[in-house]
């Protein structure tokens, strides 16, 4: 199925492609060329004219035919098999009248304005809800029209979707060709966002419905950026712009205290008022802006107003009383609006809120007593059996001794994480009267375990995953775990994995760091410090291999140091995301070598990186990969100044 969704997008880049080579086809007029034609019936962008193609229902069209007399033109566009005629009447005061196929003649008026401008009629319309079906996708087709950036050279695009389900967007990328075509399938749960973005301040957001094609217009030259397609109307009234929330402008802080947290929720709950007091306002102005457009800005400000407060709820020492939680809660019942996937910082409510849940409601650990009834009724419930030594030593009533093997210990840990997660789903099953919502905060909480360990799940809370009830949220948490244990059993050929013997019996974290960095003296070294926990730390790795291409003339070693990670996990994630080459060396420490290392360094945050001198001199400069442009700024200028 992949490889036949790769061709379809190969087929279909070459044909756009081919729209616009160089001797494929006529050319349009002066006169007409860069001109986008909007039907003011519908106030839809219908039509546009480029020198070399024509846009069309979401897909370009090459010119087979053009005949311009006196202002009119005869037209004939392809695109594949299918053939168009086009009758264009003369311009009277930015209109004409054209005649497209065999429909009526209808007035179509220049787009002169950067935007759209709002549309004539009011449209009741409102986002088609899936029900979360699976298998659902979404077709974003775009040109990124005379971008200087460009210059004959294809550019990549992140494609960042997803996330409801399971609070968690999943992304890949995907290439423009040399003009700036691309066509991008994306997988959807349900109408939502999806970001599509690139370097030198790419950036588009397009809201797609379940089997919906939009095509999206960058045109640099001309200053345009125009939606086509049956659910465009709803961004290009976004791009018009009639309508600006109100941020809350005292962003939360960690160390407030219990006054100032009450303070804060108060402020979030005028924000929200404001904001639906100006919509309310905006609406009754323009009376035509769609219910889309309504329910987009709605759903947005209740998204802020929650998403602010869960933080309040969840990180801090002082909470939020219960009422003001309840009234949250209320709030977000009485106005939230479906499909609950429409805008993606409502992707954190379900998951946050049980969290927020399991974090204050009181439960009872009971307590332990080392008796001969503790141990036979742990393996009674089947955690463990007991052998003949385990039974010697109960009879002899060594329990304390018995109690610090590894074989209690694992069956206590598993009783604990086995009893944890079905209080956990009871739990969600108590707090949320929503099926939809209740069904992703489970997946959630089990989706959170798999990105935080990066290894496949036990068996509790694999039990715990296939009793997820909404098919879609659990077979997205199935097919995580499974693209995990392949990860987990597929060879590791990649030989820069370093023994944590090269630093063996040392205990300063100067002098391991030296130790480590010793072979490569004669070559700068980036460092970095991160952890498979950390998801600021996973992001940055999931960029390496394009690292390692645009600093490859720098003659770099990569060397990485892992915090308090697994062996598993360590290993998973370097081959989750490419992180190998011949110049990358990976080490994971003991944990108290790989403290102090951290101490003497002064690590405060991950992931953390440093710049080492080919003389080993650690340097005082940022070298944060995440800016590629600036790093390599960097280390030309170094390289400049060693030359000299």
């Amino acid at each position: 199925m992949k490889n036949e969704m790769n061709m379809k997008k190969t087929i279909i880049t070459v044909l756009l492609a081919l729209v616009v080579m160089a001797g494929q086809g006529q050319t349009i007029e002066a006169e007409l060329a860069d001109t986008y034609w909007r039907n003011e019936t519908t106030g839809d962008w219908e039509i546009g004219f480029t020198d070399s193609c024509a846009i069309y229902d979401c897909q370009l069209w090459k010119y087979s035919h053009v005949k311009e007399k006196g202002g009119k033109f005869l037209l004939t566009i392809n695109n594949g098999n299918k053939t168009l005629s086009l009758n264009v009447g003369k311009p009277k005061d930015d209109k004409r009248q054209m005649t497209i196929g065999n429909g009526k003649k209808q007035t179509y008026s220049n787009i002169t304005t950067r935007r759209l401008p709002l549309y004539p009629q009011p449209d009741p319309t409102p986002f088609k809800d899936n029900g979360f079906r699976e298998g659902d996708s979404a077709t974003v087709i775009g040109w990124i029209k005379d971008h200087p950036e460009l210059a004959g050279k294809s550019i990549n695009l992140e494609v960042q979707y997803g996330g409801f389900l399971t609070g968690y967007r999943s992304s890949f990328i995907e290439e423009t060709d040399a003009n700036g075509f691309f066509t991008i399938k994306v997988p959807i749960e349900n109408t939502q966002t999806v970001f599509i973005s690139g370097a030198n301040g790419i950036y588009m957001d397009p809201i797609v419905e379940p089997g919906d094609t939009c095509f999206i217009l960058h045109d640099e030259k001309n200053d345009k950026i125009l939606y086509m397609g049956r659910n465009a109307r709803v961004m290009n009234e976004f791009l018009a712009g009639q309508f600006e929330m109100v941020f809350n402008n005292n962003p939360f802080r960690e160390d407030r205290t219990a006054e100032e947290i009450l303070a804060f929720a108060d402020q979030c709950k005028e924000v929200y008022r404001q904001n639906e007091a100006k919509l309310d306002s905006v609406l009754a102005k323009h009376s035509t802006l769609s219910r889309k457009y309504e329910d987009c800005f709605r759903m947005l400000n209740l998204t802020r107003r929650s998403f602010e407060l869960l933080m309040a709820c969840t990180n801090s020492d002082n909470k939020l009383p219960q009422a003001e939680i309840d009234s949250m809660l209320a709030v977000v019942r009485k106005n939230i609006r479906k499909p609950y996937s429409l805008w993606y910082e409502f992707n954190d409510f379900p998951g946050g809120y049980l969290q927020y849940a399991i974090f204050t409601t009181p439960r009872n650990h009971g307590s332990i007593t080392l008796n001969k009834d503790f141990f036979l009724q742990l393996e009674k419930e089947g955690w463990l059996t007991l052998s003949e030594e385990m039974l010697d030593k109960i009879e002899k009533e060594e329990f304390r001794i018995l109690f610090r093997s590894d074989a209690i210990r694992k069956a206590l840990n598993d009783k604990v994480m086995a009893e944890g997660i079905k209080w956990d789903f009871n739990l969600a099953d108590s707090i949320f009267t929503d099926p939809v919502l209740r069904e992703c905060a489970k997946a959630n909480r089990v989706y959170g375990m798999l990105d935080a360990t990066n290894q496949p799940l036990n068996k509790y809370y694999l039990e715990a995953a296939n009793n997820i009830q909404l098919s879609a949220a659990r077979n997205t948490v199935l097919a995580k775990n499974e693209a995990i244990i392949a990860l987990q059993n597929k060879p590791m050929k990649f030989t820069g994995l370093r023994p944590s013997s090269d630093g063996a019996d040392m205990t300063d974290g100067e002098k391991i760091l030296r130790k480590l960095i010793e072979p490569y003296k004669g070559k700068y070294i980036l460092l970095d410090i991160w952890g498979t926990w950390c998801g600021p730390c996973k992001a940055a790795l999931a960029h390496s291999q394009d690292e390692y291409e645009r600093l490859k003339d720098y003659n770099l070693v990569y060397l990485y140091l892992a915090n308090n990670s697994s062996d598993d996990s360590w290993k998973n994630v370097i081959k989750m995301y490419d992180v190998t080459g011949d110049n990358v060396v990976h080490y994971n420490l003991p944990r108290d070598q790989q403290s102090v290392v951290e101490q003497y360094l002064n690590v405060q945050a991950f992931p953390y990186y440093k710049l080492i001198g080919r003389d080993g001199t650690i340097l005082d400069a940022d070298a944060d990969p995440r800016n590629l442009d600036k790093l390599a700024h960097l280390l030309e200028q170094l390289k400049n100044k060693q030359e000299q």
